[in-house]
């Protein structure tokens, strides 16, 4: 578990930057994921454009972190011209499967 919180506070980093020169208006928005335990996802919007309230429709890339048991697992799709809620909707889905694949890490079992 303590991996997991490290990366859910490196996840959480991430949001915390704000877009400047250098990043070209990269916004990084942290939102709870509902998958596993300590379920978090991380939305990149690639040019800020998502500071309108449209996350969904800016272009961007969706990561998402999971655990179930002792296994941490990451998920992301970045094909560049995906929007966020594409993005993210295929994440999710696999980051569900891949949680259903992991059972023996989990003290329940399958």
């Amino acid at each position: 578990m303590a991996a997991a919180d490290r990366l859910a506070a490196a996840i959480d980093a991430c949001a915390g930057t704000s877009p400047d020169e250098t990043s070209g208006g990269t916004t990084f928005v942290t939102e709870p994921l509902d998958v596993g335990a300590q379920g978090a996802g991380l939305a990149t919007d690639y040019y800020g454009a998502s500071d309108g309230g449209d996350l969904d429709g800016a272009l961007g890339s969706y990561l998402a972190a999971t655990r179930r048991g002792t296994a941490v697992t990451l998920v992301a799709l970045d094909g560049g011209e995906t929007t966020v809620g594409v993005a993210r909707e295929t994440v999710v889905a696999n980051a569900q499967a891949a949680w259903d694949l992991l059972c023996r890490y989990d003290a329940e079992g399958c």
